[in-house]
């Protein structure tokens, strides 16, 4: 659209000179009439070449800004996540003692050859260690960003469904993966916390990370209320192809995604399936080499 609007613009100006300096002529109007027209578009030149100079350098500058937000969103959600690790070590070292004590139980109740107690000694460290946390993938930035989003669910009513398999090192700029694993589940869970206030039966956010060569794919799927699931359906049927953004039904997020996904020779493929709202992001991302015996190693397919 922006390219479109370069073109249209001056060539708007033109046909107005061209049909102007027609009629002059057409009319035989004073040799002054022809002149005038002939300066204003001289004049429109420059002054176009600066207006679209600043509309360059206004959405540059509205693209940095969104990365500051970004990157201040990242870090803000690594600091929690940080204050939420210290906590979680507290409970892991007091929940490994709890767990070494029933053991220790069990351990005396064998000796004795009580087995009931023992039994029981042992289900409680077996319970004991279910309580424990664990990572949704193994990428600490997307880990923090997946569990923060996911308690965001909860807190909303909404059911989370997260499967991350996002590799610890990956050939993407983190505060762009987390920009778009973030983008993915506050769309979801606005669409889906809609659909609950309208009253539908099955509320939920999947949201599913998985690398399949040398690309990383990620799949969000949310519930839809009645009235935006048929909407959103004319929409698809009247936009083809299949790739668009869908801004109307869910948000300037997906622009933001669609942005990313070009930069990294990706796609965004959006779609109404069974009412629910489907977003599919493809990124290229190959696997980092690493240094084996003084020497890179090559990337392995996966």
């Amino acid at each position: 659209m922006q390219r479109l609007m370069f073109v249209l613009f001056p060539l708007s100006q033109l046909a107005c000179a061209v049909t102007a300096l027609v009629w002059i002529v057409q009319l035989g109007m004073p040799q002054g009439f022809l002149w005038l027209v002939i300066g204003l578009m001289a004049a429109c030149i420059p002054a176009d070449w600066l207006l679209f100079r600043e509309m360059r350098q206004a959405q540059d500058a509205d693209v940095a800004q969104r990365k500051v937000q970004m990157l201040q969103e990242q870090e803000r959600i690594q600091q929690q996540y940080r204050q939420q690790l210290g906590r979680d070590r507290q409970e892991i070292r007091a929940l490994r003692a709890r767990v070494a004590d029933e053991l220790r139980h069990a351990s005396d109740a064998l000796e004795q050859r009580e087995a009931s107690a023992a039994e029981r000694d042992m289900q409680k460290a077996i319970e004991l260690m279910g309580e424990s946390s664990y990572r949704l993938c193994e990428n600490r930035s997307v880990d923090a960003v997946a569990t923060m989003k996911a308690r965001a669910c909860e807190e909303a009513g909404v059911q989370p469904q997260f499967a991350l398999e996002v590799p610890e090192e990956v050939a993407l700029p983190s505060v762009e993966l987390c920009a778009v694993v973030a983008n993915l589940a506050d769309n979801g869970l606005a669409a889906a916390v809609r659909a609950k206030e309208a009253g539908a039966a099955d509320v939920f956010l999947s949201l599913r990370v998985r690398p399949r060569g040398d690309y990383l794919v990620l799949e969000a799927r949310n519930s839809l209320a009645p009235e935006e699931a048929r909407s959103a359906t004319e929409k698809v049927r009247r936009k083809r192809p299949a790739h668009r953004t869908l801004d109307e039904a869910h948000g300037w997020g997906l622009s933001i995604i669609e942005g990313i996904a070009e930069r990294h020779d990706g796609d965004v493929t959006c779609e109404v399936v069974e009412d629910c709202f489907r977003t599919a992001v493809v990124l290229y991302a190959p696997q980092r080499t690493k240094a084996v015996g003084g020497e890179a190693a090559k990337d392995e397919r996966l």
